[in-house]
C-alpha cells in the first residue's frame, strides 16, 4: 500500500513541474506580467462629490447622475434611481376590531396573517390611525347600506 502512495506522489509531482521548465529566477510571475496589459478598470471621475464614506456621486456633461462605490472588488458604477419611490414603505391594510375596552388588529404578511391586541390608551400613532381609518370606512358602508334601502 505504501508503494502505491507514493507512486502516485512521485506522479502527482513529476505532473505539475516537469523537468525541463524553468520557473522565473525573477520577483514577479508569469500572471503577474499579464496584469500589465489588462484593461483599467472603473475609475473615480475627478469632480466627484462624496456622499458617505467610499460613495461618490457624479454628473456627466449629458446630465445622468452615476454613482461609484468603492467595494474591496474594485469600483462600482451604477446609475443613481429615485430614492422617494423605494423609500416610501408598502402599506398593508390594517383591520381592527373593536372589543369595548380593547381593539384586535389584523394585518396580512407575507408569512400569514399577524393578530395582536391593545388597550384603547395604549396605542401607537400607526394604530390610532388605522382605527379612525377603520371607524370612518364603517360609518361610511353604513350610511351607504342606508341610502340603499
Amino acid at each position: 500500500m505504501r508503494i502505491v502512495w507514493l507512486g502516485l506522489i512521485t506522479g502527482a509531482i513529476a505532473i505539475h513541474a516537469p523537468a525541463g521548465e524553468k520557473k522565473p529566477s525573477s520577483g514577479k510571475t508569469a500572471t503577474s506580467t499579464k496584469k500589465s496589459s489588462a484593461p483599467k478598470g472603473i475609475t473615480i471621475p475627478a469632480g466627484a462629490e462624496q456622499i458617505e464614506p467610499g460613495l461618490y456621486r457624479h454628473r456627466e456633461a449629458s446630465g445622468q447622475v452615476w454613482l461609484y462605490r468603492d467595494s474591496p472588488f474594485g469600483v462600482v458604477k451604477f446609475q443613481e434611481q429615485k430614492i422617494e419611490a423605494a423609500a416610501q414603505k408598502e402599506e398593508r391594510p390594517i383591520d381592527v376590531e373593536d372589543l369595548g375596552e380593547t381593539l384586535r388588529f389584523h394585518r396580512q404578511t407575507p408569512f400569514g396573517r399577524v393578530s395582536w391586541t391593545k388597550k384603547k390608551t395604549e396605542l401607537t400613532e400607526d394604530e390610532t390611525a388605522a382605527w379612525k381609518k377603520s371607524a370612518g370606512q364603517a360609518s361610511a358602508a353604513g350610511g351607504q347600506e342606508n341610502a340603499k334601502r
